[in-house]
């Protein structure tokens, strides 16, 4: 599975799904608006998207989906930005060698390289969340 975005304004990220390790692929599914998604399968097996939103409140959100990509939560709002559109490129792991703690860090006009520290309980548990990590 691979989430991809269309360079609409709003941009808009799409599903797809290869059956044979990449070398074809399914058609796109729309999802939601976002850009610059990053997958990360967690311990547990649920899947953290995070995602760039450029529209309405501006930030980097968080959804799991539980049953492998076919459906996902409501997102959590780690970052929210109301004036800078520059921001996002998330990139997601989780720390330790067993469920623990995830870090998401990504880019920030004028504030570089930002970080936030969770628990996957955090991003299930929160949906519409909003708060600066």
């Amino acid at each position: 599975m691979a989430i991809v975005r269309r360079e609409d304004l709003p941009s808009r990220l799409y599903k797809v799904v290869s059956a044979d390790g990449g070398n074809a692929w399914s058609e796109p599914i729309y999802l939601f608006e976002g850009a610059a998604p990053n997958l990360l399968q967690l311990w547990s097996g649920n899947i953290l998207l995070a995602t760039s939103d450029r529209s309405g409140i501006k930030g980097v959100r968080l959804s799991i989906s539980k049953d492998l990509g076919e459906t996902w939560e409501d997102s959590v709002l780690i970052d929210k930005e109301y004036s800078i559109r520059d921001l996002g490129y998330p990139a997601t792991f989780e720390l330790g060698t067993r469920p623990s703690e995830i870090m998401t860090v990504y880019y920030k006009e004028g504030q570089g390289i930002k970080q936030a520290i969770y628990s996957e309980n955090f991003v299930a548990e929160n949906p519409n969340f909003t708060n600066f990590f």
